[in-house]
Parts: C-alpha cells; sequence; structure tokens
C-alpha cells in the first residue's frame, strides 16, 4: 500500500515501480492459488516494464520481471531480460546462470 502511494505521488520514481514488482514477486511465490499467482506474477510484470520505461539499465528489474517471465511460460522474454541483467551487471545475482539454464530449458524442443 505504502509503494502504491508512492506511485501516486510521483510516478515518474522508477525504484518505487521495481520495488513494488520485487514485493509482488514474493507475494506471488508464497500465493498457492493459482489465479491470484498468475494475477500478482503479471502484475510483476507490468511494474517491472514501468520501471525500465524509466531506467532501462537497472539490472536488478530486469531480473525480477525474468523471473515473473519464467513463472508465467514465458521463456524467452525471460531469458532476453537475464541476458541483458547479465549484460548491465556482470558479476549479477549468483543465481542469475541458474536462471537462465532454466528459461533455455523451457525453450529446448520437446523430445
Amino acid at each position: 500500500a505504502d509503494l502504491t502511494r508512492a506511485l501516486e505521488l510521483n510516478a515518474l520514481r522508477f525504484s518505487s515501480w521495481s520495488d513494488r514488482a520485487a514485493v509482488r514477486r514474493y507475494l506471488a511465490l508464497r500465493t498457492e492459488e493459482p489465479v491470484a499467482r498468475e494475477h500478482l506474477l503479471k502484475q510483476v510484470v507490468q511494474d517491472g516494464t514501468q520501471a525500465l520505461r524509466l531506467n532501462p539499465n537497472w539490472a536488478e528489474t530486469l531480473h525480477v520481471r525474468g523471473h515473473a517471465f519464467l513463472d508465467l511460460g514465458r521463456a524467452e522474454e525471460a531469458l532476453q531480460d537475464f541476458r541483458r541483467c547479465r549484460e548491465l551487471d556482470p558479476r549479477g545475482p549468483a543465481e542469475l546462470d541458474r536462471d537462465m539454464a532454466a528459461a533455455e530449458r523451457l525453450l529446448e524442443p520437446k523430445r
């Protein structure tokens, strides 16, 4: 609620969009009901996209949005975000290589 209020006061603050995306992803991970979880993940994508419109070089937001894409089964978009994250922050999050591999596995043709 506080992040939503902050966005109402200043919608041009990319860090508020990014923070709200991260909070919503956290909530999605703890939500067992599939429809509610999917709704939260879509909100993560929306908030992350808005943050990246304002600051396209924010690696943390790319990582968070990439996870939401991956959780939604949108592996190509996830991999694109993960690769851009690595490009911006070569040392990046330790789990980024694992995340990229997970997205690549989803893109492999079914045998």
